[in-house]
């Protein structure tokens, strides 16, 4: 075995007496050399290390110095460079847990005397492990055609890769594209989104497959198989041209879901004014020859022969080596609760300012007439009461631009504004805020966090709001009121969330692999995750994070590198398998499936983190974390106490 001692330039050599500790450690069984070089880790430093090695080829090796935490995979790849396997090595962190905090210099020799003792018992009982690498796939599933999954798709694009894009429903874009304008500029979100949406629909290198899910996934990093449900449209995508004769000629009208139901639309229909790709296509539940009746007025009305009311859905499938799961999110909200006709969510809200809504952008439910007064209410939760429990993030700004846009269309409307704290996290954000605040007519109530919001009910023509401010009952009457509902994860996320073998909150949203540092990923290698899919986010944020997963996807599938598999995985020991499924509940990485017909947990090396939580959980001990092993935590444990019977006897 050999022993390297990194003086770390003056950071350990000044705090450790390495002359008397060399001297120690070249006197202990088992240990055939003990060299020092003052900065290891340097590239003069590791290339010294590699030509040591190779003059002692099949070396045990223990680094004392740093934490392996930064540099464990440095030495590692110096054991492989010099044909040793990289399994072989331990380290002794001689500096964060001895040098910085052990003044006395004696006490801190004694100190890294044993933890490079403990590092040696414990490579004298590893094991060569051998690696192997996979091919990869660089395709790239997109789940998601809002503007996370439009970013992602564009960035994969530009690089050269192959996207599939699913998209649920039939057009691309989102609720983004909902939206008349976006905050914080008030700039036209069309005119923001659309060059985004059209370069992605009409890039060869992007398969966009709208009205389609993704109904399974099988697979790892770099070699997954999917399968896709894309749903019959019922009209040619390749033959549409949008002229909407056939709309003219359905005698159906339904409740439009795009525009929250204030106006119809015809049985087959284009989802919304300016939806990308502007394609018809018909409602199965709506349709009257889909139902058992006799009709084919679309049929007779389409110019160009285009419908097939006897098309079919198709599954698809599709290879691919990463997957960006980018669903968004969606308001959970007045289900179950009676409401009064006059309270409506703020995407309602929404749709009648935009000039492309139901009312051509003026701000009145159907029936009603012009507004005089009208309640703007944050933070409510699932049952219309507030205040909601968690934030969604985007209301805030979102209801800083109605103030905004209510006062430019109803110069004369009152505006009651209850709220009770304001994230305003964003570029300009605050100023964005601090514009509305100003806005002339406006009355804002800036509750604590001990008041609260009734279920507002309404009498007559008027919506009677009542909450406490500074403890006190209050009511104020207005014509209309608008709550800004909590989002949750994305119908379907849960069946989603299950395919992937991947986690999801308490709120339906997909849980990172680190929430600081790696957001965009999920803890399943090769499924990242952006935008709203992983909690509220504005389009801002969406972006970024939908590029961030690109990019992470980028780095690790590159076409002709190969894929190193997780060396240190999980084992089973099928004998002793009892079949409790513990493990398969506790793995994180969801890497651990139970073969039904040889009656033992499988690992799935691939997918494997080497965590050890499942060797911990397993009640048989049937399973071992590799590198890990239970012999080998036990060698390096009783090193220390063996050290610490020395230190004790000394004192005595």
């Amino acid at each position: 075995m050999r022993v390297y001692l990194c003086e770390c330039g003056p950071i350990i050599k000044d705090a450790l007496d390495l002359d008397r500790l060399q001297e120690s450690l070249a006197g202990l069984a088992g240990i055939e050399a003990v060299v020092r070089h003052s900065t290891l880790c340097s590239q003069e430093g590791r290339a010294w290390m590699q030509a040591d090695l190779q003059a002692s080829p099949g070396s045990r090796v223990v680094v004392a110095g740093c934490s392996p935490r930064e540099h464990e995979a440095t030495f590692m790849d110096v054991l492989r460079a010099s044909g040793s396997n990289p399994y072989l090595l331990a380290m002794a962190n001689v500096r964060e847990q001895c040098t910085w905090v052990t003044e006395d210099r004696d006490e801190a020799g004694g100190k890294a005397l044993a933890l490079i003792r403990a590092a040696a018992a414990r490579a004298a009982a590893q094991e060569p492990l051998e690696e192997r690498d996979i091919e990869c796939n660089p395709d790239v599933l997109v789940i998601g055609a809002g503007v996370a999954g439009l970013s992602a798709a564009h960035m994969l694009a530009r690089a050269d890769r192959r996207v599939v894009l699913v998209e649920r429903t039939p057009a691309i874009g989102g609720r983004s594209a909902l939206l008349g304008d976006i905050f914080p500029t008030l700039e036209c979100a069309s005119c923001v989104l659309e060059p985004l949406m059209d370069e992605v629909l009409h890039d060869d290198s992007v398969e966009v497959l709208t009205y389609s899910e993704v109904e399974q996934v099988l697979g790892y990093l770099g070699s997954f198989k999917v399968g896709i449900r894309k749903r019959a449209r019922r009209v040619d995508p390749d033959g549409c041209y949008g002229c909407s004769s056939c709309h003219a000629a359905c005698p159906v009208e339904v409740p439009s879901l795009f525009d929250e139901g204030l106006r119809t639309r015809k049985a087959i229909y284009i989802p919304y004014e300016g939806a990308l790709p502007s394609v018809s296509l018909i409602d199965d539940e709506a349709c009257l020859a889909l139902t058992g009746r006799q009709c084919d007025a679309c049929v007779t009305a389409c110019p160009f022969g285009n419908i097939d009311l006897t098309a079919a859905d198709e599954i698809l499938e599709r290879e691919v080596g990463a997957v960006i799961v980018a669903t968004g999110a969606e308001a959970e909200l007045l289900e179950g609760v009676s409401v009064p006709d006059r309270v409506v969510s703020s995407m309602v809200l929404e749709r009648l300012i935009s000039s492309a809504g139901p009312t051509s952008g003026e701000i009145r439910l159907p029936g009603m007439e012009a507004l005089r007064s009208i309640a703007l209410i944050q933070c409510v939760d699932e049952n219309c009461t507030g205040p909601a429990a968690s934030c969604s993030k985007i209301c805030c700004m979102a209801f800083s631009k109605y103030v905004q846009q209510i006062h430019e269309k109803l110069p004369d409307c009152r505006i009651h504004q209850i709220l009770w704290e304001r994230c305003a996290g964003g570029k300009g954000y605050r100023e964005f805020a601090a514009r509305a605040d100003r806005t002339e007519g406006l009355e804002q109530s800036w509750l604590e966090r001990y008041d609260i919001i009734e279920v507002p009910v309404q009498e007559g023509d008027a919506v009677l709001v009542r909450y406490t401010y500074e403890g006190k009952p209050v009511e104020v009457s207005v014509d209309m009121a608008v709550v800004a509902p909590p989002l949750r994860g994305a119908r379907g996320a849960r069946d989603l969330a299950a395919m992937l073998r991947v986690d999801l909150d308490d709120q339906g949203f997909l849980v990172e692999e680190n929430g600081h540092l790696a957001s965009f990923r999920t803890r399943v290698k090769g499924v990242q995750t952006a935008g709203c899919a992983r909690g509220a986010a504005d389009i801002q944020e969406s972006c970024a994070q939908g590029a961030a997963a690109a990019g992470d996807v980028l780095s690790a599938l590159v076409p002709g590198r190969r894929i190193r598999v997780e060396a240190r995985a999980a084992h089973v020991q099928k004998e002793r398998c009892g079949g409790c499924r513990t493990c398969v509940l506790t793995c994180p990485y969801k890497a651990i499936t139970y073969d039904e017909e040889g009656r033992s947990a499988f690992v799935n090396d691939v997918l494997c983190r080497g965590c050890g939580s499942c060797a911990a959980a397993c009640p048989t001990a049937a399973i071992s974390a590799r590198h890990f092993s239970d012999n080998q935590i036990r060698v390096e444990i009783l090193a220390h106490m063996d050290d610490a019977r020395q230190a004790k006897m000394r004192k005595e």
